[in-house]
């Protein structure tokens, strides 16, 4: 389903978006704790705070992965489709 979560996380390279254990989870535990770090409010952040987040998610496996994955097999437009996924992910893991 478009605009879903588990369709984000198979976006960004999720691919067993149902289970809450294992990389997505990880991945979700350093997200917290860069937000921890920055001493960021995850229940106000700004644009520009979304998009630093947005930019260090983008450096974790399996995002990481998947951006190269795109860039060299599939159009360039698909790596911005990612991107919007990612911020949807990343305001999620916020909450």
């Amino acid at each position: 389903m478009y605009g879903d979560i588990a369709y984000a996380k198979s976006w960004c390279g999720f691919f067993d978006p149902g289970v809450t254990l294992g990389t997505y989870f990880d991945w979700h535990k350093q997200l917290k704790a860069f937000m921890t770090a920055r001493n960021l409010d995850p229940g106000h952040l700004t644009d520009a705070q979304v998009e630093a987040i947005t930019v260090f998610a983008r450096t974790l496996p399996p995002v990481k992965d998947r951006v190269t994955h795109i860039k060299k097999n599939l159009l360039p437009d698909d790596v911005v489709e990612l991107t919007r996924h990612l911020r949807m992910l990343v305001k999620d893991s916020a909450r």
